[in-house]
Formats: C-alpha cells, structure tokens, sequence
C-alpha cells in the first residue's frame, strides 16, 4: 500500500507502523496502537480521514460519517490518494458510465464509490478499506448521544439557513429529506431559493 498524502494528513510512526491522519478523532494516539496490534478496526468518533500502514503488512483507510476529508483508492495497485488531482493523474482511463449518470442527475454526484476513473473508488461516508475491501463501520456518530437535544434542532436549521442561503441560491431537490428540509425551512423563511 502506498499513501499519496497532503497538507491536512500529519503523519504519526509509531512503534508498529505508520498513521496518517486529518481532523480530529476522540481516541489517543496510544490506545489506537492496541487496536492496530491486533488488526482492529478502531472506533473512533469525530471528522477525520485515517490511513494506517503496518509494519506487518496490515492497512486500512477510514472517512468519518461526512467525508471531511475524502479518500479515494486504486483496486489495481493499492494506492490510496487524499487529492482526486493524484487519483486522477494515477488513473488515465476515462469511466464514461460514471459521466452518463452524473449528466442524467444534471451534474449532482452520487455517494457510490464510482468516480470518473475506471480503476480508482471513493471510500464512502462511514467506512473503511481494509486491505482493499470497502465496508461499513458504523462508529463515528451515536444518534443517541451526538448532538443537541430533538427540541433546539428548530432553531439550529433556521438559524443555519438564514445565515447560508439567500434569495437566487439554487437547490438541487433530489427528493430526500434533507433537500425538502431546507426548502420548506427557507420557504417559511421568506428566503426564494430556485429549484
């Protein structure tokens, strides 16, 4: 495995191997050692983007539950990169069925792992590559405990509404409930918002 890094991945050697990571996480360093001793998975809470290589040959690469700091990986050869710029001057081959269905969604992007790039794949929102297999890990958010309490959510979106969007911004309406939130929220606002 070899890590294409940038500016935000600050790189950690620790005694078993090498960690690169951006953002943040609710774990130290040391207790991570334990879990990549034992080729765990670690369950880290936070906005991070992770990249583990071994000194025993074990590696995985992990995004938080937002993707803050996106991932991409070659299946032919094992690189993972944290800039598409890398991913894509890696990978020549154009994928045209990832361009048909981006013009069919009028230029929106899906949240799969095909990009524009034959043999190079995103690592999706909460999960991770372990050793070239992509899955979910579901650990970096508790709905239970994450967050404010269901009351103070009302004032939150107008409030972030009312400081993000303004009359004239668009809204791609995909049909989920986030898109609708916002633009009922912005209705009720008096905010215009084109569709």
């Amino acid at each position: 495995m070899k890590f294409h890094s940038n500016n935000n991945f600050k790189r950690h050697d620790m005694f078993n191997g090498t960690l690169w990571i951006a953002g943040w996480i609710d774990k130290p360093l040391k207790k991570l050692n334990h879990d990549f001793a034992d080729h765990t998975i670690p369950k880290v809470k936070g906005q991070f983007g992770l990249v583990w290589k071994g000194k025993d040959g074990w590696w995985f690469a992990m995004c938080d539950h937002l993707c803050t700091y996106p991932l991409w990986y070659s299946e032919k050869t094992n690189d993972i990169f944290s800039l598409w710029e890398q991913a894509r001057k890696h990978d020549k081959l154009s994928d045209e069925v990832f361009y048909a269905q981006r013009d069919l969604l009028y230029g929106q992007m899906t949240i799969g792992t095909r990009t524009g790039r034959q043999n190079i794949k995103r690592i999706q929102p909460d999960h991770c590559l372990d050793k070239g297999t992509q899955q979910r890990y579901h650990n970096s958010i508790n709905c239970n405990s994450d967050g404010p309490p269901m009351n103070k959510w009302n004032e939150i979106l107008e409030n972030a509404i009312k400081t993000n969007c303004s009359d004239g911004d668009a809204l791609m309406l995909s049909g989920g409930r986030d898109s609708t939130t916002i633009a009922n929220i912005a209705k009720h606002l008096g905010i215009n918002l084109d569709y």
